[in-house]
């Protein structure tokens, strides 16, 4: 029984180490303490931003269906740079799409700072992709016709904020190493350049949770850790919370979290902590997620059946 359900199945007047003790199993999950008067969505608004529940998405194809994602469970902890790792077709740019609600899961619930934003309207949704969170694509996307201060100014805009545009673009702009190139065309950037000028507008209107998808994919590995670097200063300065797509190894010890798909479904994550002990102990990162997958391909569920 899943830990959100097992707190609506309390009685009145039990407590939580009571609800535990009426599962007919050892729970899997920490279920964190409730004051009294609280709601399940305070309880879990207090820990993370984003809890995915039990996470389907099935497409259609020829002849029958392809099941992308299966069963994913995790929560995305406030503040703290997530990094979902996983090769080509792992499916985990279409979990980052259900979770930045650019896409909606075929069964499961995301849960946003505790509400259910599967009962929202679709409105309601946009608004919150609108105003609360940032995107920065592995195609930069930047629009061509205006230079580098009106892209980033532009995205505040478009959140709707009045005041302050022009000195919040610019500072993000400082932020990422490109305070002296406000009045450059996107076509006068390097490829790296052009990378931070979207991470800038991503951030510009302060938003709570900014999705990147494979954002160094396209950039060479001093120009992928540079990034990595950004995000993390962005997290601390910021406060914001980011959630990151890539398949780079390399990258993985700059996350605070490392969560693993393949073949649709989520494995056992570590902590970029435990990464870096590892590489301590004489482990290179190659060769740790090598063992990683050796030992843990009994545990992944199988695709058939």
């Amino acid at each position: 029984m899943s830990s959100m359900k097992r707190e609506f199945s309390m009685k009145k007047g039990s407590s939580a180490e009571e609800g535990d003790s009426m599962e007919k199993g050892p729970s899997t999950e920490e279920v964190p303490s409730m004051e009294k008067g609280q709601s399940i969505e305070e309880v879990y608004s207090g820990k993370t931003v984003i809890r995915a529940q039990n996470i389907n998405r099935i497409f259609p194809v020829a002849g029958g269906s392809f099941q992308a994602l299966r069963d994913i469970t995790l929560e995305i902890p406030k503040g703290h740079l997530t990094i979902l790792r996983g090769r080509s077709g792992s499916g985990k740019t279409t979990l980052l799409n259900i979770l930045g609600l650019l896409d909606q899961p075929t069964s499961g619930q995301v849960y946003i700072d505790g509400q259910d934003v599967g009962r929202l309207s679709e409105y309601a949704r946009e608004e919150l992709r609108r105003k609360q969170m940032g995107f920065v694509f592995q195609s930069v996307s930047l629009l061509p016709a205006m230079n580098v201060f009106q892209n980033v100014e532009f995205s505040i805009r478009m959140a709707g904020i009045r005041s302050g545009r022009k000195e919040r673009a610019e500072e993000c702009l400082r932020m990422v190493g490109l305070g002296g190139r406000l009045r450059h065309m996107p076509s006068e950037l390097s490829g790296g350049e052009q990378q931070r000028v979207a991470i800038a507008r991503a951030m510009a209107h302060r938003p709570r949770i900014i999705f990147a998808d494979e954002p160094t994919a396209e950039l060479d590995s001093a120009m992928g850790a540079e990034v990595a670097r950004l995000f993390k200063e962005m997290c601390e300065k910021e406060k914001v919370t980011i959630v990151m797509t890539t398949h780079d190894v390399g990258l993985m010890g700059a996350g605070d979290t490392v969560l693993e798909l393949e073949s649709g479904c989520l494995k056992e994550g570590g902590s970029a902590m435990e990464e870096r002990h590892s590489m301590e102990e004489g482990h290179s990162m190659e060769e740790r997620h090598s063992m990683e997958e050796g030992s843990s391909k009994a545990e992944i569920p199988s695709r058939e059946g």
